[in-house]
């Protein structure tokens, strides 16, 4: 049998690697390192265990999904084969934290405190947090910007806002926390709470916050609406909603916690009142618009929708760096009976 040419058995096997591979899938350039993780319960500092901490790299086109999983023992230790590759990764530590973004040598998050043992070996200190939910209260009449401002700093773990320890199986840990209200001309409000707790980072709140003035909870009208949608919205121009300010953070924007005390990211703002003091608000505010192309099509909608570094000076007149005061901590189905009961006087009030 003749011998094929060296170029053809070339062109040969580059075309069945071409075929193959976009079938099988690529992987990520990576490398694999062995990590210490200590899981602590991030109210009580106690270790925390048979707690699963995953860590995945986003997979691109024609690309295998990398993940590593590891769940802490008795002790809260656990060894996880940390992937390390040229992008970020992303760590979640149970449940119901928040997802850490990994960076640095071994795509590690910042969060994860470094700890030298006895022994010197290194291990790298993973909080794990329950979900928690926050309702914000206004007084009764309130109109203005309101802001919630998940503060950078550490407070005492004796602070107001740790968490209570235990709820009941399946239940939801609640603050509800009374707004400060600023004492400059704009009259805005806001709630400012700390996003660690005893040298622990990572708290955070589930994000459908909920307005209320005084016990009526507000509808809040998201950023991409163009005006009231639903029917259910009454149509008197009097009517008062909670109208969603959406903030677009540019990474170059991340301030160092010297100049801003706030995480950037965590930011949210509303603008409680009615269509037309939200228009005078705006007018007023010297917000820029995020999306110019969006604030032409849709005026409202795109008005909304600002960048962050034109509601800085907003933002740092309302918080004066200090944490609100403590919020009452309750559960979520304490909140539901509560507000079922003042549904069904309302709804016995209208029938007299």
């Amino acid at each position: 049998m003749p011998q094929r040419p060296p170029h053809a058995v070339m062109v040969t096997g580059l075309l069945v690697m071409s075929a193959v591979l976009p079938l099988a899938g690529c992987t990520p350039l990576h490398t694999i390192r062995p990590v210490q993780l200590e899981v602590i319960d991030g109210l009580s500092g106690q270790p925390a265990p048979h707690v699963k901490v995953t860590q995945m790299v986003a997979p691109r086109k024609f690309e295998r999904q990398l993940r590593a999983v590891a769940t802490s023992d008795v002790r809260g230790m656990l060894a996880i084969n940390a992937i390390d590759t040229s992008r970020e990764s992303y760590w979640w530590v149970g449940n119901n934290g928040p997802a850490y973004v990994g960076h640095g040598g071994h795509r590690l998050p910042g969060e994860f405190r470094e700890v030298t043992r006895d022994d010197r070996t290194v291990t790298f200190i993973a909080p794990v947090w329950p979900r928690a939910d926050l309702r914000i209260v206004l007084p009764e009449g309130f109109t203005g910007p309101v802001m919630e401002l998940p503060m950078r700093q550490d407070v005492p773990r004796t602070s107001g806002w740790m968490p209570t320890a235990t709820v009941p199986s399946g239940d939801m840990r609640v603050a509800i926390a009374p707004a400060t209200i600023a004492a400059a001309a704009d009259g805005s409000a806001h709630v400012a709470y700390p996003t660690s707790i005893g040298g622990v980072p990572g708290f955070v709140f589930e994000r459908g916050a909920v307005l209320l003035r005084g016990q009526t909870p507000l509808q809040v009208i998201d950023a991409g609406s163009h005006t009231r949608r639903s029917r259910s919205e009454s149509s008197d121009p009097s009517a008062t909603f909670a109208w969603e300010i959406y903030l677009a953070v540019d990474p170059r924007e991340q301030a160092s916690p010297s100049v801003m005390p706030f995480e950037p990211d965590g930011v949210r703002m509303w603008f409680v009142g009615t269509e037309a003091a939200l228009h005078a608000w705006l007018d007023a505010a010297n917000l820029t618009t995020a999306d110019p192309q969006l604030a032409a099509r849709e005026p409202l909608a795109g008005r909304r929708q600002v960048t962050f570094s034109s509601a800085l000076p907003l933002l740092t007149r309302s918080c004066t760096g200090q944490m609100s005061d403590a919020p009452q901590w309750t559960t979520q189905a304490k909140v539901s009976a509560a507000y079922e009961t003042i549904t069904a006087n309302v709804g016995d009030q209208r029938d007299r």
